[in-house]
């Protein structure tokens, strides 16, 4: 059996083809690698940018909760200090009230 050279040209025509398709797929592998390891690497800046956001979040509620507990001691100390206040000035009109009766006698 015989080939003929219409066939030969066929078949290296073929063989390139085929040299020419495993080229272009090693330049598409390589190309799918690098893209895989870009979409991994913005997997990662994904998840440390959502802990970053639960860290900031845990901040802003410690900060409020701070904040809430240093109003009630200042709404307390003010009471107090009213209290203190109206004590002292009822205590001094007594005492006045008190001193001008003994000057009066």
């Amino acid at each position: 059996m015989a080939v003929t050279g219409e066939q030969l040209v066929q078949i290296n025509l073929a063989i390139a083809g085929q040299q020419r398709y495993r080229a272009e797929n090693e330049v598409l592998r390589q190309e799918v690698h690098v893209a895989d390891s870009i979409s991994r690497h913005w997997q990662q800046v994904t998840t440390l940018q959502d802990s970053i956001i639960v860290a900031t979040r845990e901040k802003v509620a410690a900060a409020e909760q701070l904040n809430k507990d240093f109003g009630d001691l200042l709404t307390q100390q003010k009471k107090k200090n009213l209290r203190t206040t109206i004590g002292v000035g009822v205590g001094g009109i007594l005492l006045g009230v008190i001193a001008g009766l003994l000057l009066v006698k």
